[in-house]
């Protein structure tokens, strides 16, 4: 993914993604040695119903064995990229868009989007997905 923009960077459209907050797992946790370079973290957790920013390792379903493109990506991953770097009501440009997942996560998020793809197969699913999904 690329994010281009014009101007200075605190011009630029950049809302950090919240994702609501889910307690921690505590089993574990201490006896697991952690790298010193990313510090304490603490054995609380998030009540139910609070929001933390998300983290920039995102746990998604992949869509191996059931997705309509070899490497089809997970909505909830471009769901929180595409909002993060584009404002609302933007266009989101995917050049190589493959199984359209582009397009589902940008039309959740509000976005519009500009599907590029070679392949006539995986036009007809993504479309088909589209349409449907």
């Amino acid at each position: 993914m690329t994010h281009w923009y014009r101007g200075h960077w605190s011009a630029v459209h950049h809302d950090v993604p919240h994702v609501a907050g889910q307690p921690r797992p505590t089993a574990g946790i201490a006896r697991r040695r952690r790298p010193t370079h990313t510090g304490p973290i603490g054995s609380v957790g998030y009540p139910y119903g609070q929001t933390r920013l998300a983290r920039s390792v995102v746990y998604a379903r992949s869509a191996h064995r059931t997705g309509i493109h070899r490497t089809q990506k997970p909505v909830a991953v471009l769901d929180l990229l595409i909002r993060y770097a584009c404002p609302s009501g933007g266009t989101v440009i995917d050049p190589f868009a493959g199984s359209g997942s582009t397009g589902i996560a940008a039309r959740a998020a509000g976005r519009r989007a500009v599907l590029i793809e070679t392949d006539e197969r995986c036009c007809e699913r993504a479309a088909h997905w589209l349409a449907t999904g």
